[in-house]
């Protein structure tokens, strides 16, 4: 009303009628349009719609979380937005039974057909003798993306580390407990950490264990394979990107960097990453600040960086593939993970603990197959092992495994071929997770923690042995 009275105490008890109107006009366009250009300026959608739940007023925000522009809107029904409101009434009840002031958290359509997650509130007015509600919307897709993200972690953080009651990774082997030790030192400073290890010996686990021992542990643990990154989106993944940067970039990305902000930042398969990605990457380190792609401002960030490789990073600074001047950027405190073979020590109690993971029931092991699983020389490590007692656990005759009950590699005349026991450890791992999922692939590629497009086209190699095509 404030915007009303200003203009109106101009008005004189002689001015004529036709005087007054004119200032009562001028009144009502000079409040409107401060009112559209309070709506205008808000990142939040706000909607009017009258009892038939068409749109009567929308503001340019629309266009971001919608992808329609206002004037697509008007005359269209609010359920073209929000399908879970068909008419005024659903509107109202639902709102209702949220309580005054309350949002809603709903699902809505984007133009393209992508879901968009949102909070809701409307409120009823009546104008000229007609019921109408006026509502605001709010995106939180990025929100629920990073708490979706989070939970990965969390659920990764209780699959993956073998933990103990008292929160420790299990370990018996004089080098891993050594290893530890460096790794409680090293999580309460500030310094960048490689891990170095052979693929599936577990570097994530202590990734994730330094950052639950730092300083940073209440802040996100974010987690990024650097060889599953396509090199055109590698800008987008790390950095984020604007809305319209890009060809199918609807709405901002905030980027792994500003996720991880104040936290944890974890980089595997670094040693992967194209020569030329990796200069951008240095100055995201070295000066603490990142740019959006689409964007031409800097953007402040302050993650603790944590890279993982299965490689000599400095033999390849030699032959000029990875650059010396990131390599020392990153190293600060080089840890070594050994693998499974050279730590025999903790192969029974790690087979034990992923046992317990996987059954439902109590299973245990004869000591004929603890004696089998010693012997063996574990070329796929800790991921191999527990893959080995998922399927045990799965085939066991009963809650006693034999050593027959284990899926050890068959050897080709006497001899041991270690790229076909990969690629079978794989081949099987990637079949159960799926089957586990129930044949959706999205799923499936989040807990083998590789893209989509990947695992489909890994599933291509065997297509006899899954029935399932859902998505």
């Amino acid at each position: 009303m404030d915007n009303l009275e200003k203009p109106l105490a101009k008005f004189n008890s002689n001015a004529s009628t036709a005087d007054q109107l004119k200032f009562m006009a001028e009144a009502l366009r000079e409040s409107e349009e401060r009112y559209r250009i309070l709506a205008d300026t808000d990142s939040d959608v706000l909607v009017t719609i009258d009892e038939q739940g068409q749109i009567l007023f929308a503001n340019k925000a629309s266009a971001v979380v919608f992808g329609y522009d206002p004037s697509e809107l008007l005359g269209k029904k609010l359920a073209l937005l929000i399908p879970e409101f068909p008419d005024f009434h659903h509107v109202l009840q639902k709102n209702a039974k949220a309580g005054a002031g309350k949002f809603l958290e709903m699902v809505g359509a984007h133009k393209s057909g992508e879901a968009v997650n949102l909070t809701v509130a409307f409120a009823e007015f009546l104008g000229q003798g007609k019921k109408y509600a006026t509502g605001i919307i709010r995106d939180i897709s990025e929100q629920k993306r990073i708490e979706l993200a989070l939970r990965e972690t969390e659920r990764k953080l209780q699959s993956v580390l073998a933990s103990s009651p008292g929160g420790q990774i299990v370990a018996e082997a004089p080098a891993m407990l050594k290893l530890l030790e460096r790794v409680k030192k090293s999580a309460a400073s500030f310094a960048g950490i490689l891990i170095q290890g052979e693929t599936g010996s577990g570097k994530e686990c202590i990734a994730l264990s330094l950052h639950q021992q730092s300083l940073r542990s209440d802040k996100p643990f974010v987690a990024r394979n650097c060889a599953a990154i396509p090199a055109n989106l590698f800008e987008s993944e790390m950095f984020g990107h604007k809305k319209g940067a890009f060809t199918g970039a609807e709405r901002d990305r905030r980027g792994a960097f500003l996720e991880a902000d104040g936290g944890t930042l974890f980089l595997d398969e670094i040693g992967d990453l194209e020569y030329g990605l990796q200069t951008k990457l240095l100055r995201a380190i070295q000066e603490k600040v990142i740019r959006p792609v689409g964007s031409d401002k800097d953007v402040p960030v302050d993650p603790r960086i944590i890279c993982a490789t299965n490689m000599n990073l400095l033999e390849r600074c030699k032959t000029n593939q990875f650059r010396e001047d990131l390599y020392y950027r990153l190293v600060t405190v080089l840890l070594v993970v050994p693998p499974l073979r050279e730590r025999r020590e903790d192969i029974i109690p790690l087979a034990r603990h992923f046992i317990g993971l996987a059954s439902k029931w109590t299973h245990e092991l004869t000591p004929e197959a603890e004696a089998r699983l010693l012997t063996y020389n574990w070329p796929g490590n800790v991921r191999e092992l527990r893959s080995m007692m998922d399927q045990a656990v799965i085939f066991a005759a009963s809650n006693v495994i034999e050593p027959d009950e284990l899926a050890f590699p068959i050897s080709i005349a006497g001899k041991s071929h270690v790229s076909q026991l990969l690629s079978d450890v794989e081949r099987l791992h990637i079949i159960q997770v799926v089957k586990d999922c129930e044949g959706n692939k999205s799923d499936a590629a989040k807990i083998l923690g590789m893209a989509r497009s990947t695992l489909v086209l890994k599933l291509k190699e065997f297509p006899d042995e899954l029935t399932s095509d859902s998505e």
